[in-house]
């Protein structure tokens, strides 16, 4: 391990010049793309379907039982990470794929479950 030597504090001459050059391997070239990428844009409007909107899924994030309803933490598609919000099973039916993905991923998050009646019940 080397040890490195404090810095020596040299008094500043009268003759004393600054450099404006700056190395060429600390610059690059100035890239529109880097910061558009940062710009927040509109989220797409809702699709309007009889009468109601709706609002694209990109992911299903989590899984939970609420009041005894089952719930998906939904990551809209389009909007920030902030916008996600708990919806109801039955709001996201048209996801089911997302839904079927995500139970492969965790599949220990809650699910629906059937309720089977036994025979001495009928």
């Amino acid at each position: 391990m080397h040890q490195l030597k404090p810095l020596s504090k040299t008094p500043l001459t009268p003759n004393f010049q600054v450099s404006s050059a700056v190395h060429s391997l600390i610059t690059r070239p100035y890239n529109a793309d880097t910061i558009t990428k940062c710009i927040q844009h509109d989220p797409p409007p809702p699709i309007v379907c009889n009468r109601v909107k709706e609002y694209e899924v990109e992911w299903i994030l989590d899984s939970q039982v609420f009041r005894g309803k089952l719930e998906y933490l939904v990551f809209w598609k389009g909007y920030r990470i902030k916008e996600d919000e708990w919806r109801p099973g039955e709001d996201v039916e048209g996801s089911r794929w997302l839904v079927s993905e995500f139970h492969h991923r965790n599949p220990e998050a809650p699910q629906h479950m059937c309720t089977h009646v036994g025979m001495s019940h009928l």
